[in-house]
């Protein structure tokens, strides 16, 4: 997937990253780097029997690429903080 400027020139992770920052502050939520969200995604999105899978959709041609990104997680208590750091209760 590809994000674009404004001119049509792909965007840098740095630019996004710049532009997420500034949106995040802007809407009173934490920010989280493109890459911490692509980690946290992957975490959240492993269910134990899907690495096949989730390297596919991650674009990986290795699963041992995704395994880096997975984090032991429990999905009940990120989703709980999350929703509390949106102000949202779950």
């Amino acid at each position: 997937m590809y994000v674009f400027e404004p001119n049509g020139e792909i965007m840098t992770t740095d630019s996004f990253n710049r532009r997420l920052k500034k949106y995040c502050k802007e809407a009173g939520v934490p920010y989280h780097s493109s890459h911490k969200i692509r980690f946290y995604n992957a975490s959240t999105a492993f269910d134990g029997n899907n690495l096949t899978t989730l390297s596919y959709l991650m674009g990986h041609s290795e699963t041992a690429t995704t395994l880096h990104y997975l984090r032991n997680v429990n999905k009940r208590k990120n989703d709980r903080l999350a929703f509390q750091n949106l102000g949202i209760s779950s």
